[in-house]
């Protein structure tokens, strides 16, 4: 029986149909970049150091112990010039054994497949070459912000 849980992820799987023909060469990339996240209460946690790695149609985050998860459905990509524009999807973080669905109520994210700079419509950001930008708000008050380099979006 599919609980709203299971149903969520999969409408979440079944929108990845975009991402793989945007991504279709593309099968599992690592890198490393920085990750920035604001709890509701304010309090700020920086993490250098994130590894990026695109698999199975999801962008996934590890902490730089390896101890942590969040991995994210890529839904509703699109391309507008170089640029890659995708919605986060369902959304799961995996502590130590440990796992729990995260409730995304925002965000976007930016790929670059290019070696060089992309500029975001009507901002001052760029994207790094062969990288990713995101942000995301989740139901219980998180911001989350990373900016990284993918290896393999060549």
């Amino acid at each position: 029986m599919l609980n709203e849980r299971s149903v969520g992820l999969l409408a979440a799987s079944l929108s990845l149909s975009t991402a793989l023909t945007l991504f279709g060469g593309i099968s599992r990339a690592d890198a490393t970049g920085t990750t920035r996240i604001q709890h509701r209460d304010s309090d700020v946690t920086d993490y250098r150091h994130t590894r990026f790695t695109i698999d199975n149609h999801a962008l996934s985050l590890t902490s730089p112990d390896g101890k942590a998860k969040l991995t994210i459905a890529l839904i509703g990509c699109v391309k507008t010039g170089e640029l890659h524009t995708c919605q986060p999807g369902g959304a799961e973080y995996r502590k130590n054994g440990a796992v729990r669905a995260v409730n995304i109520t925002s965000g976007t994210l930016y790929f670059n497949p290019t070696g060089e700079k992309l500029p975001l419509s009507l901002s001052s950001t760029q994207v790094p070459p062969h990288g990713v930008i995101l942000t995301i708000h989740t139901a219980r008050g998180t911001y989350l912000s990373a900016t990284g380099k993918i290896d393999g979006l060549k």
